[in-house]
């Protein structure tokens, strides 16, 4: 399992061979470690950390950070995006918006429409459970 990071969002993908290359390939892959930042917090409360989260993640996960960053970005450990063993994985790699998803089947309303107000439209599907979060 793969985590991908794009405008913010963590997005979870396998190791399946992508239809175009990387146009930065390296050598050797870069070792990350999936776990929760300490910095952190919903923006303007900072008790609301990623413990916070942790506690309601289908809630809280799509809540805007302090730093403009999502809760998925900063606690994806909190918000179940880590694997399950804790050992280092590959280094979430660069992805790119679906030109498939929208919301609730509609066009208009795709990966560009939920950039503009990401932690209220990461959640919505398009109608067959597919999440804005990994679209």
């Amino acid at each position: 399992i793969e985590a991908a990071v794009c405008d913010g969002v963590v997005s979870i993908d396998t190791f399946a061979p992508t239809s175009v290359p990387s146009p930065n390939p390296t050598s050797e892959p870069t070792v990350w470690v999936c776990e929760d930042s300490a910095d952190w917090y919903k923006a303007g409360k900072p008790s609301k950390d990623c413990d916070w989260v942790m506690d309601k993640p289908d809630s809280r996960c799509s809540e805007e950070g302090d730093d403009g960053t999502l809760a998925t970005e900063g606690c994806p450990d909190a918000c179940g995006l880590c694997p399950e063993d804790e050992t280092a994985t590959i280094a979430p790699t660069p992805c790119t918006d679906s030109t498939e998803w929208g919301y609730k089947g509609k066009s208009n309303k795709d990966c560009d429409w939920v950039a503009k107000k990401p932690s209220k439209f990461c959640s919505k599907d398009d109608g067959d459970d597919w999440l804005a979060l990994s679209a």
